[in-house]
């Protein structure tokens, strides 16, 4: 039997999933359970935190543009909507399609991304940067339509 093979799994894993599930594969058929074990557990957190990124970036788009469209008759309008829709769309499909993600994840996301979106906010609508917080219910549950502008 050959000596098995010791790869870089932290660079590997940053590599395409078909690329890292094939290097698990051979791994396995190796028979080297100590590396696979360590490897998959690695590939797991690094999923963890692709997710958690994702939902991040989500949160912090959708909370941008709750404030431009709160904030400015300039984007009150169907297509600054639309968006908010779609960026809940996403958040929801988050949760729903990565099961270590769940609300308490957004809590523990929301401050970071609240301050981003206060920031990039900010440069389009001056107001913003006065605004102290968002609440779950503005973010999440408010509608945003146009017609709430009376447009």
């Amino acid at each position: 039997m050959e000596k098995p093979i010791n790869r870089n799994w932290e660079s590997l894993i940053l590599e395409s999933d078909t690329t890292v599930a094939r290097e698990l594969l051979r791994t396995y058929e190796e028979g080297n359970m100590e590396e696979l074990g360590k490897a998959l557990k690695l590939h797991y957190e690094n999923s963890i935190a692709g997710a958690e990124l994702e939902l991040a970036t989500h949160l912090y788009h959708l909370m941008e543009n709750v404030l431009l469209i709160s904030l400015s008759d300039d984007y009150q309008t169907q297509e600054q909507w639309e968006k908010i829709c779609r960026l809940r769309t996403e958040v929801e499909e988050d949760l729903e399609y990565n099961d270590c993600l769940n609300e308490e994840s957004i809590k523990a996301e929301w401050d970071a991304a609240w301050e981003d979106a206060k920031d990039q906010a900010s440069i389009f609508v001056k107001a913003a940067s006065s605004v102290e917080k968002l609440a779950w219910e503005e973010v999440f549950k408010t509608s945003y339509h146009p017609s709430r502008y009376g447009k």
